[in-house]
């Protein structure tokens, strides 16, 4: 072998290496919301026993993963905004960042608390497991997953970076988000049982499915080029966030005022 081949032959295996190691990585990212959202449905089966005995290690394992998830990418994406050296300049200008800030630390910490509010939390038959375990990771995860890989932010432009295609998949998906959230709100009160937010769940598992699967074998080239759609869907998405991550906080609030009105009443 020629000794003059050998620089040509590493620089090859490198690219190789990275090319590799870049593959498993987007796909990861892009099969870990689908972990999470499936996780707690399997565990809840295996542990049902437990959890009606009201097991915190057992519902510590339903809630954990769909949480965590949550709480890392957004506070990843309030880390990279922060550190982030492509702020404009003057007060008004660095507003919107400024508030992603705020709502990324926001949605973290609220993940975050979630995860110890229901695991102390008492749950009282089937319909709770099944609002921990199907409802719940479904409003967090959904536009979780479309802030961390459709969007930037961390650019200096606040936008959909995208293509066309995987902004119409993202739509539908918030579509079936929102439906699903309203569904939600409207019957989690009322002794009613009503399949429809696990409907809508189950549809937005699929369509993220089939969305992760088209990113990991054909994935998208981001676009940095500025227009008004890309901006007005990355918007869509923050705010669509908003509810969920309010009614997921009625827990955390819920649980911890309990525990303090007990502290204090025995004191």
């Amino acid at each position: 072998m020629n000794i003059n081949n050998i620089p040509e032959l590493y620089t090859t295996d490198k690219r190789c290496y990275t090319k590799n190691q870049s593959w498993w990585v987007a796909a990861t990212n892009n099969f870990s919301p689908l972990i999470c959202i499936l996780f707690p449905v399997v565990i809840s089966f295996v542990l049902k026993e437990t959890v009606d005995n009201n097991s915190p290690l057992s519902k510590l394992i339903i809630v954990l993963f769909p949480f965590l998830y949550s709480a890392v990418q957004h506070l990843l994406l309030f880390h990279g905004m922060w550190a982030s050296h492509h702020r404009p300049r003057g007060l008004l200008s660095k507003m919107p960042y400024y508030s992603l800030d705020f709502l990324f630390l926001t949605f973290g910490i609220i993940s975050a608390l979630s995860i110890i509010a229901f695991t102390v939390e008492k749950w009282q038959g089937d319909d709770d497991l099944l609002f921990h375990a199907i409802t719940l990771p479904f409003l967090i995860i959904s536009p979780t997953y479309l802030l961390s890989t459709s969007c930037n932010p961390t650019t200096g432009q606040i936008q959909f970076t995208d293509t066309a295609i995987t902004a119409l998949i993202d739509l539908i998906i918030l579509s079936s988000y929102i439906i699903g959230i309203t569904l939600t709100v409207l019957f989690r009160n009322r002794n009613v049982c009503c399949p429809f937010p696990f409907i809508f769940a189950f549809a937005s598992f699929i369509l993220i499915l089939l969305r992760s699967l088209k990113e990991t074998f054909f994935p998208s080239k981001q676009s940095s080029s500025s227009s008004l759609w890309r901006k007005g869907i990355f918007v869509f998405i923050v705010i669509s966030s908003i509810p969920g991550y309010l009614l997921t906080v009625c827990g955390p609030i819920a649980v911890f005022s309990q525990h303090f009105n007990c502290f204090a009443n025995s004191d």
